[in-house]
């Protein structure tokens, strides 16, 4: 590979803010005088959701102390705080939507190979959708709200529901272990639903109470 393939790659760098890791990504740019963008850096998630682009300095971006540096000013600045937050959000939602799957997935291979008992899982497979289906439309209401205040207090009644689902699942588990039923499926989903829980109670956490909107 030559060096101009290499300098054409998109440049990422890992930047890591308020205790959350972020990927930054510099585009490249064969007219740019750095081979990169000189006035886009869009920044994610660790876990790949977008987040926002940071304000470029006078003359662009043509090195990467800069990148970092303007990444750095957007991941710490209270009037971005209702982007990030919304970009969390969308993380805890793809994270259990992730699970979920994986976990379905899961409970169909033991109906088909064990004999299992189907009625049971597919009532609870159904159920495992509808939470991440009912998860979702939480989230795009919750996302469109105008301020942040409004964003943390949807987030709130996300873990208030997610209490309620995870209460729910420990006492299923208990009566199908106590008849013998196999519970790995109900097991994975509990901890997908705890996962989800903690993420949305460390937003809340981590994110200051007056910080706005751009």
């Amino acid at each position: 590979m030559s060096p101009q393939d290499k300098q054409l790659r998109d440049a990422t760098f890992l930047v890591v803010a308020e205790g959350r890791q972020y990927k930054a990504v510099w585009p490249a740019d064969p007219d740019g005088r750095s081979g990169r963008a000189l006035w886009a850096v869009l920044i994610f998630t660790a876990k790949g959701e977008f987040v926002g682009y940071p304000d470029p300095p006078e003359g662009g971006f043509v090195a990467s102390d800069q990148v970092f540096a303007a990444v750095r000013a957007y991941l710490t600045d209270p009037a971005t705080a209702a982007q990030r937050l919304r970009a969390g959000i969308r993380d805890c939602v793809t994270a259990l939507e992730t699970a979920g799957t994986r976990s379905s997935l899961e409970a169909r291979r033991y109906v088909g190979l064990m004999g299992g008992r189907p009625y049971r899982d597919d009532i609870a497979l159904a159920r495992h959708e509808g939470r991440c289906s009912g998860l979702r439309e939480a989230a795009a209401i919750t996302a469109a709200a105008a301020d942040t205040r409004t964003l943390r207090d949807g987030v709130r009644g996300y873990i208030e529901t997610l209490g309620e689902w995870i209460a729910a699942e420990e006492k299923n588990i208990q009566e199908l272990a106590a008849q013998g039923v196999g519970v790995s499926y109900h097991r994975g989903s509990l901890r997908a639903l705890l996962q989800a829980s903690e993420d949305l109670r460390t937003l809340v956490a981590d994110e200051p109470e007056e910080a706005g909107d751009e």
